[in-house]
């Protein structure tokens, strides 16, 4: 095969020769000559045609009959040419197959120039091109997330400068943003140094972290809480601070730890199980915070403070629940009756606060909602936090009277408030005109209904 390559170029130079000497008209003799030269390109191993030539050269024939043995002796090498092609290509063929097998038994010895080079398709182009996106994000992750924390605090700032009417989720988005990645950046920097690391390295990762988780939490918060509109009750907004603080830390954990873990491997290979329990741990977290800032939240819409864990600076925050649980009575009705506390009589005829008596608001409330503490523990209460009937008014029954009309249930009175000086009865039916917009009452039977504009 190798020498047959390696003068097929002289050989075909032959034939093109012989053809010359047969079509031509004159000078025969000169032609001769060259084919002569043109056999000298030819090794005799390969072909061996300078005798025949010879021969002919010298014969003493007429040029007609010269010009036939040239023909024969083109037509022999036209048989000689293809035979050769023929044999070279069943041994090509022979030794590729044998090849191939040998190297289908012993692939780890195939050269790099044997293995054929696929075309690549175009989603194979792709992930090659993220590939080497990953690639160099992995080697590159501290500047890279100083360029992504960089790139949202300063979008987020833009926003909220030149677009303060911007929607509750586009600013919830930018506000998140801004304070997690300024709360993120110090805390991780301070924990850096805490295990002894650099500040600036754990800054970097902590704020990068808290600016997109951020973004992402505040979104989710800006998006929900105005569609759930505003809790009726405190449990309501105990509810509402747990389920979108869960939804939106553990949203926005899953996301960062599936970000950081492009960043820091280049790949998702094997963080599933770190992104779902990132999630749990976020949901959990956010729903426990969630409800305590919830819980915060609802009691201080009704203007009280939690100051130090204590309601108005004097009450523990978790007997105050207690108390405000235990004070709603009926809570499920659609009507709430208020009015003035009335004892009851002892066989000597002297009265017992402590049963009320049939004209009592308690007992006209029927299974309606009412507020009542109980005429023991209103007193332990006022006694042992030092606080006034005022105090005892702003803590508690404004509280009841929120909920009541929030959650849009009839307010009714088992006593004309209008009646009524310097007490409880008369503050409820002042606030409910100031705070809610109501304007008249109106008597049924023996009670009183108070009518709203609202």
């Amino acid at each position: 095969m190798a020498t047959i390559a390696l003068y097929k170029n002289s050989i075909n130079r032959v034939g093109f020769q012989l053809e010359s000497v047969i079509n031509s008209s004159d000078k025969l003799s000169s032609q001769l000559n060259v084919l002569k030269n043109v056999l000298q390109g030819v090794d005799s191993s390969t072909c061996d045609l300078q005798d025949a030539v010879d021969s002919i050269t010298s014969s003493t024939k007429s040029e007609s009959d010269i010009v036939e043995d040239v023909r024969r002796l083109n037509a022999k090498l036209s048989e000689f040419i293809n035979m050769a092609v023929e044999r070279d290509d069943s041994a090509r063929s022979e030794i590729i197959r044998e090849k191939n097998e040998f190297y289908e038994k012993y692939s780890y010895l195939k050269p790099d120039c044997e293995k054929k080079k696929k075309k690549k398709t175009l989603v194979q182009k792709i992930q090659d091109s993220l590939k080497k996106v990953c690639d160099w994000c992995k080697e590159h992750s501290h500047e890279l997330k100083i360029v992504i924390t960089i790139g949202i605090v300063v979008t987020a700032l833009a926003v909220v400068i030149c677009c303060p009417g911007a929607s509750a989720i586009v600013a919830g988005a930018c506000w998140g943003a801004i304070s997690g990645a300024c709360i993120g950046g110090v805390a991780g920097g301070i924990n850096s140094q805490i295990h002894d690391g650099e500040f600036w390295d754990g800054f970097v990762n902590g704020a990068c972290d808290g600016a997109i988780g951020g973004a992402i939490g505040g979104a989710i918060t800006g998006g929900i809480l105005p569609a759930l509109g505003p809790a009726a009750t405190y449990a309501r907004n105990v509810g509402q601070g747990a389920a979108v603080e869960a939804i939106s830390s553990g949203m926005s954990n899953m996301a960062v730890t599936t970000i950081d873990y492009l960043i820091e491997n280049g790949n998702l290979v094997g963080a599933s199980d770190d992104i779902i329990w990132s999630g749990f741990a976020g949901a959990l977290s956010g729903g426990i915070l969630g409800g305590i800032a919830g819980g915060i939240k609802g009691i201080e819409k009704y203007g009280l403070k939690v100051e130090n864990g204590k309601v108005d600076g004097k009450i523990p925050l978790k007997k105050y629940l207690k108390y405000r649980k235990m004070s709603i009575h009926n809570p499920d009705s659609d009507t709430m009756t208020l009015g003035k506390y009335r004892p009851s009589y002892n066989p000597d005829g002297t009265q017992n606060w402590l049963i009320p008596g049939p004209d009592s608001y308690t007992i006209k409330a029927g299974d309606t909602t009412y507020f009542d503490l109980g005429n023991k523990t209103w007193y332990e209460i006022k006694n042992q936090y030092g606080l006034d009937d005022y105090d005892m008014f702003r803590l508690f029954n404004i509280p009841a009277l929120d909920d009541a009309v929030n959650a849009g249930k009839t307010i009714r009175f088992s006593h004309d408030p209008r009646l009524f000086r310097k007490c409880a009865l008369e503050w409820e039916w002042n606030y409910l005109k100031e705070k809610h917009g109501f304007i008249e009452i109106t008597q049924e039977g023996d009670l009183w209904y108070g009518e709203s504009i609202k």
